[in-house]
């Protein structure tokens, strides 16, 4: 079901199935759960380049949860590719994190990076 690389600054975790039914939602939640708590936390959740992708109801919400933790915890969260204008149209309204391409998505974490960077060395500032 998926593929787990590591990178420097991120981990991709590539899934391998067009469409992500219910049962998946809670395997992807784990692995993605555990990848929050290793070293390089950011991940870049990547799926089959296909206007046929579909994720469940159950697989949006989790998303948007693990979003969540991940931001709570100062780590980037983004899903890519996403080309399919419906499944768009229902990350946008959950306000969860997706580029169309994979190198906007790598973009996207070092962006994100640098500003917790920046913000962290102006909170030390404060101190």
């Amino acid at each position: 079901m998926v593929k787990i690389d590591t990178k420097e600054d991120f981990s991709m975790i590539e899934v391998s199935k067009e469409e992500v039914a219910e049962k998946m939602s809670a395997s992807l939640k784990s692995i993605l759960s555990d990848k929050k708590d290793e070293v390089r936390g950011n991940i870049i959740l990547v799926f089959l380049q296909t206007p046929k992708l579909h994720l469940s109801d159950r697989t949006i919400n989790e998303i948007k949860s693990t979003q969540d933790e991940f931001l709570k915890s100062d780590l980037s969260f983004i899903i890519t590719p996403i080309s399919n204008q419906t499944l768009n149209e229902k990350l946008k309204e959950k306000e969860i994190n997706f580029t169309p391409t994979l190198s906007e998505a790598i973009d996207m974490i070092m962006m994100e990076k640098l500003e917790r960077d920046v913000l962290g060395i102006n909170k030390k500032e404060d101190v």
